[in-house]
């Protein structure tokens, strides 16, 4: 158990779930896999997050024990390092990668320096919206955007629908977690009041963002197939009904394991329609 919450607090779990939904992209898209990408994303996602545990271990060093915060400082900073690392080589293969993958990472440094430092922020209804979008945005580039690269002509139409249901997926995940950040925060109040209000907002954003995702599924199913079509929207059901059950406090494993392993489960089951 120690072992396996050390993949996920150390996001290997998330890197396989980033690599997931490129397989999965390559498949809406029909167009060949390729493992170098898949690589590629693995490593590029458990990069960026060893950043954004690494910058969050040392802005609160000062709230417990200097040397355990050091210790885990250090671990995701060699996580950090040693993923950058590949990842620069899988540049140094295929040049055309570079830009999406530069621009991704201006993303996830934005994002990091932002709220890493500083959960409170949250509270703030517009920067709730804007932390959520700008990950989910983040999420859809890197993994719509870099499979594609070189099959641009090829997917020239389903390409931007494929990027708008990935965004609206990744919203709906970033959401569940803003609900379990602000759980964390009423934890710490008195007075529950504006949170209570808060979590009211991010039910009626979550609904609105379902109800677009359906309505696009709807609207672009030819895109994908019709099998395939009801799998997505079987899983966009399936994240609403975590995200009710996210409401109330639910454990660690909850979260980064269940509610990130919905896009392994979409993946896989998009696959199983594909067969």
């Amino acid at each position: 158990m120690i072992n396996f919450r050390y993949i996920l607090s150390h996001s290997i779990f998330v890197a396989f779930c980033a690599a997931a939904l490129g397989l999965q992209t390559f498949q809406l898209l029909q167009i060949p896999f390729s493992l170098l990408i898949l690589g590629l994303l693995f490593f590029a996602t458990l990069a960026a997050y060893n950043f954004y545990w690494m910058l969050s271990k040392f802005f609160f060093c000062r709230q417990s024990q200097l040397p355990i915060q050091l210790k885990s400082f250090v671990s995701h900073f060699i996580f950090f390092i040693g993923s950058s690392i590949v990842v620069m080589d899988c540049v140094w293969q295929q040049p055309q990668m570079l830009t999406p993958v530069f621009g991704a990472s201006i993303f996830t440094f934005i994002y990091a320096v932002l709220f890493s430092q500083n959960n409170r922020k949250q509270e703030n209804k517009f920067l709730l919206v804007f932390k959520s979008v700008l990950l989910a945005l983040t999420w859809s580039y890197i993994t719509v955007y870099l499979p594609a690269i070189g099959f641009q002509s090829e997917s020239k139409s389903a390409l931007p629908k494929l990027f708008l249901h990935r965004f609206l997926f990744m919203w709906m995940l970033c959401i569940i977690f803003e609900s379990k950040d602000l759980l964390a925060i009423q934890s710490q109040e008195t007075g529950k009041i504006l949170s209570q209000k808060t979590n009211i907002f991010l039910v009626v954003l979550m609904t609105i963002v379902l109800l677009t995702y359906a309505i696009h599924l709807l609207l672009t199913q030819q895109y994908f197939g019709g099998l395939k079509a009801v799998v997505l929207m079987g899983t966009g059901a399936l994240t609403y009904l975590i995200f009710l059950l996210s409401l109330k406090p639910r454990s660690y494993y909850f979260y980064y394991f269940l509610v990130d392993g919905l896009m392994i489960f979409s993946s896989i089951a998009t696959y199983i329609a594909s067969i």
